[in-house]
C-alpha cells in the first residue's frame, strides 16, 4: 500500500492532461492571432498609405489635365480671326501711350473684338470672371467689362506671356477672393501672328471655376478620408469636407520633393493618428507661375477608421477562439479521465489486494492492456479465494502480497517520473520551446510504456513464481537504451542538483537482451543512486567491456557520492524485501522496502550475469552488473575509437 504522504493526487494527472491538450491547441492559434495584429496592422497601413499616394498622384494629374484643358480652350480664342485682327489694328495705330490713372474708356467694351469675348464668354456659363486682350505695348484692347487699368506691360504675366516666344503660357497662383466658394486662377496665353509666328499680344482670362472642388470630393473613404488641395506650408487651399477659411493648417508638411510619398502623424487632420499621402501639382509643358510656393494634393485617413475591418476579423477570431478553447476543454477533460481513471482503478485495486482484500474487484473497460491487467488481477483474486487447501491458500497469499509489494514499488517510480514531467510542462507553458515540449511528450509515452511493461512484468513474475523470469532477447543498442533511461531521470535529479554522467566505451556496443527489463535494471540502480546521493552530486554510469574476460563481457557500473553500503548490508542488500540500514542518510524517501534492487539481482540472473556493490575509495556506492555476450552478438566487432562521455544535469 502506498503511504498517504506519497500518494499522488487523483485528479492533478488528468487536469495536466487537459492543460496540454488546451495549450497544445490554442498555442497555434493565439500566435495566429498576435501576428495577425501586428504584422496585419503594419501591412494595412503601408498598403493605405502607397494607395492614399496614388490616389493623390491621380487628383494631382486630373489637376493637371484641367489646367492643360483650360490651355488649350484658350488657344482656340487666341487663334480666332477677330482677336487677330483687333490685336493687329492696334499694333498699327500711331496713338500715343495710356496712362495708368486715366478713367476707364466705357466705350472700349462695345468694340467687336470686346463683343466678340463677351460671347465667348456667355458660352462658357460662368467658368470666367472676364477676359481681356492686349496688343504688343501692353494696351488693353479688347475686354469683357471695363477694365480696371489700360497699361498692363509691368505687369508679371504680361511680361511672362509676351517675352517667352509662341509657348509662353501664364499660370498664376491659386488663391481665393471673398465669397467665392471655388479656386481663381489667372491665365495669359501670347497672340501669335497666323503668318509669320511672331507674338503680337497677350490674352489673358480670370478662371473663376476650375471644378476643382468636384474633383476632390471624388475622393470619398469612409468617414474621415478625403481629399484637399494644400501649400506645403500647411495652409489649405481647398477641401471636400470642411470650408478653407476655417480649416485648420496640416502639421508637418515640408517642401515637396519630384515624388509622391506618404507619413503616418501623431495627430492628423482628422484628429488622432492620421494617415496622409502627399503629390505634388506639377503642370507639364512651358509654363511660368507666379506662384509663391509649390502645390500639393493631400489623401488623409484616421487610423482608427482603417482597422476597423482588421479589428472586426480578430473580434470574430476570437470569438471562435473562444469557442475552441471549450471544445478542448471539454475534449480534454474526457480525455484525461479516459487515461487516468485506469491506472487510478488498477492503483486502488493494487492498495486493496495488498491489505489482503481478495474479494475487491476491478471494472475496467477500455479495451486494451489496461483491461487485460484488471481482468488478469481480478482472476488472480478469484483464484487465491477458490483455493481449498490450507497451504496452497497459505503460498498464494503470501505471494500476492509479494505482487502487491512489487507493484506499489514499481507503479510509484515511474508515475513519479511522468508527474515530474507534466509539472515541468505546466510551470514553462508558454516559454518552452517546442522541440522541448516534444521531447518531454515522448518521455511521458516512453513512461507510460515502462509502466506497462512493469506491470506486465509483475505478472509474469507471479504466473511463472520468482525464480523463472521469462525473457525476450533481442539486439539491444545499449547507448540507446542509456539515453530513454537516462531521459525519465533527469527530471528527478535536475531537482535535487544531480549530474547524470555517462561514459560509453563502445558507443555502437549491442547486446543480446530482454531490452525492456534491462533498461528497469539500469532504472533502478540510478533511482537507487539519485536518492542517497546528496544534493549537487554526481552519478557516473559506465558501459563496456570487461578487460579480464575472453568472451568480452558487458559491464555496467553505476556510481554515486552517497554514504556508500555498510559491510553488513552488502549480503543481504540484494534480497527480497530488503534495504540498508545506514544510518547516514536521513532523508526518509532513500529508505526503500527491498523491491528495487531485488528485481535488479533476477534480472541479472535470468540473463547468466551476476550484480555485486562494493564502496568506493572516496566514499559512496559502486554497483557492478556483469552480462555475458551471447547468441545475436557479433564477437568479433571491432571496438570502436574513442570514449564517448555525456553528462545530463
Amino acid at each position: 500500500m502506498i503511504p498517504p504522504a506519497h500518494r499522488p493526487a487523483r485528479r492533478g494527472l488528468q487536469w495536466k492532461v487537459v492543460l496540454t491538450m488546451v495549450g497544445v491547441g490554442m498555442l497555434p492559434m493565439v500566435a495566429a492571432l498576435l501576428w495577425a495584429g501586428l504584422y496585419g496592422r503594419s501591412a494595412l497601413i503601408n498598403a493605405s498609405g502607397e494607395k492614399f499616394t496614388e490616389l493623390a498622384r491621380l487628383v494631382s494629374s486630373q489637376i493637371d489635365f484641367i489646367i492643360d484643358r483650360e490651355i488649350s480652350e484658350a488657344r482656340s480664342l487666341v487663334l480666332s480671326e477677330e482677336i487677330q485682327a483687333a490685336v493687329a489694328a492696334a499694333n498699327r495705330s500711331k496713338s500715343g501711350g495710356i496712362s495708368n490713372d486715366a478713367p476707364p474708356d466705357a466705350a472700349l467694351i462695345r468694340t467687336p473684338a470686346s463683343r466678340y469675348l463677351q460671347a465667348y464668354h456667355g458660352l462658357k456659363h460662368g467658368e470666367y470672371d472676364e477676359i481681356f486682350a492686349t496688343d504688343l505695348h501692353g494696351r488693353v484692347i479688347a475686354a469683357t467689362r471695363a477694365p480696371q487699368q489700360r497699361l498692363v506691360a509691368d505687369e508679371t504675366w504680361w511680361q511672362a506671356a509676351s517675352r517667352n516666344g509662341q509657348d509662353g503660357i501664364f499660370i498664376s497662383d491659386f488663391y481665393t477672393v471673398p465669397g467665392a466658394t471655388t479656386l481663381w486662377v489667372d491665365l495669359a496665353l501670347p497672340i501669335v501672328d497666323a503668318r509669320d509666328h511672331a507674338v503680337i499680344g497677350v490674352l489673358k482670362f480670370v478662371i473663376q471655376d476650375l471644378e476643382l472642388i468636384e474633383l476632390l470630393k471624388q475622393i470619398t473613404l469612409g468617414e474621415t478620408g478625403h481629399a484637399m488641395l494644400v501649400r506645403d506650408d500647411g495652409r489649405v487651399l481647398l477641401c471636400s469636407m470642411f470650408p478653407a477659411a476655417a480649416h485648420p493648417p496640416i502639421p508637418g508638411m515640408e517642401p515637396y520633393g519630384p515624388d509622391a510619398d506618404w507619413v503616418m502623424q501623431t495627430n492628423g487632420h482628422s484628429g488622432g493618428p492620421t494617415v496622409v499621402a502627399r503629390a505634388p501639382v506639377v503642370f507639364t509643358g512651358r509654363i511660368v507661375t507666379d506662384a509663391s510656393r509649390p502645390h500639393a494634393v493631400v489623401v488623409t485617413q484616421r487610423r482608427s477608421e482603417l482597422f476597423e475591418p482588421i479589428h472586426h476579423v480578430l473580434w470574430v477570431t476570437s470569438g471562435l477562439g473562444l469557442l475552441l478553447f471549450a471544445i478542448l476543454l471539454l475534449l480534454g477533460m474526457v480525455a484525461g479521465r479516459r487515461l487516468v481513471h485506469p491506472i487510478l482503478t488498477i492503483q486502488q485495486g493494487a492498495e486493496e489486494l495488498g491489505r489482503g482484500n481478495l474479494g475487491h474487484r476491478l471494472r475496467i473497460t477500455t479495451g486494451d492492456e489496461l483491461e487485460t491487467l484488471a481482468h488478469t488481477l481480478n482472476q488472480m483474486a478469484e483464484d487465491l479465494q477458490e483455493s481449498a487447501e490450507a497451504r496452497l491458500k497459505t503460498e498464494r497469499l503470501t505471494a500476492l502480497h509479494r505482487l502487491s509489494t512489487v507493484l506499489t514499488h514499481d507503479l510509484r517510480s515511474p508515475m513519479v517520473g511522468m508527474l515530474k514531467a507534466m509539472t515541468l510542462l505546466q510551470q514553462t507553458y508558454g516559454r518552452m520551446p517546442v522541440d522541448r515540449a516534444r521531447q518531454l511528450l515522448a518521455d511521458l509515452i516512453r513512461g507510460g510504456e515502462l509502466l506497462l511493461g512493469t506491470l506486465n512484468d509483475l505478472l509474469d513474475v507471479y504466473r511463472h513464481s520468482l525464480s523463472a523470469l521469462p525473457l525476450r532477447f533481442t539486439d539491444v543498442l545499449l547507448s540507446e537504451a542509456v539515453d530513454e533511461v537516462i531521459r525519465l531521470l533527469h527530471v528527478d535529479a535536475d531537482v535535487r542538483g544531480i549530474r547524470l554522467q555517462t561514459v560509453m566505451a563502445e558507443p555502437a556496443l549491442t547486446l543480446w537482451a530482454d531490452r525492456r527489463r534491462l533498461q528497469r535494471l539500469i532504472f533502478n540502480l540510478l533511482d537507487n543512486a539519485i536518492k542517497h546521493s546528496p544534493f549537487g552530486g554526481q552519478i557516473t554510469l559506465t558501459v563496456g567491456r570487461c578487460p579480464d574476460s575472453d568472451d568480452g563481457q558487458v559491464v555496467l557500473s553505476v556510481e554515486d557520492d552517497g554514504p556508500g553500503v555498510p559491510d553488513h548490508d552488502r549480503a543481504h542488500i540484494f534480497e527480497f524485501l530488503s534495504s540498508a540500514t545506514n544510518v547516514q542518510v536521513d532523508r526518509a524517501e532513500c529508505s526503500g522496502i527491498g523491491v528495487g534492487l531485488y528485481f535488479c539481482r533476477m534480472t541479472a540472473e535470468a540473463h547468466d550475469g551476476e550484480i555485486h556493490v562494493e564502496t568506493r575509495p572516496n566514499g559512496g556506492a559502486r554497483f557492478v552488473v556483469t552480462l555475458p555476450v551471447r547468441h545475436g552478438y557479433a564477437h568479433d566487432q571491432e571496438p570502436a575509437a574513442p570514449v564517448g562521455r555525456s553528462e545530463h544535469s
